[in-house]
């Protein structure tokens, strides 16, 4: 980290998909959302929305969610960014 810029190597990776969940199994969830994430390395967050289902969760050590479909509710997800190696963390989920 740059002393002079502190917010200059400050980074957050996320992906925008158009893939949902599809199931669960003993309560844990499966579907292409879930798969992207557990295949996916340097990515801090994946929004998705495919599936008319509410989600959020961690895989991989990514921070997943997943809205309602049609327009009947949003997701609202509030990160807060610090230096390397601190992870993403989130601290609102709101459906």
């Amino acid at each position: 980290m740059d002393a002079q810029n502190p917010v200059s190597s400050l980074s957050s990776q996320v992906v925008l998909t158009h893939k949902g969940l599809e199931g669960e199994v003993n309560g844990t969830p499966l579907g292409p959302l879930i798969d992207l994430a557990n295949a996916v390395t340097g990515v801090d967050v994946i929004l998705g929305d495919h599936t008319d289902v509410g989600y959020t969760g961690v895989h991989n050590g990514v921070l997943v969610v997943e809205a309602n479909s049609r327009g009947t509710n949003y997701a609202r997800t509030s990160l807060t960014v610090g230096p390397t190696p601190c992870p993403i963390h989130p601290s609102c989920f709101c459906f």
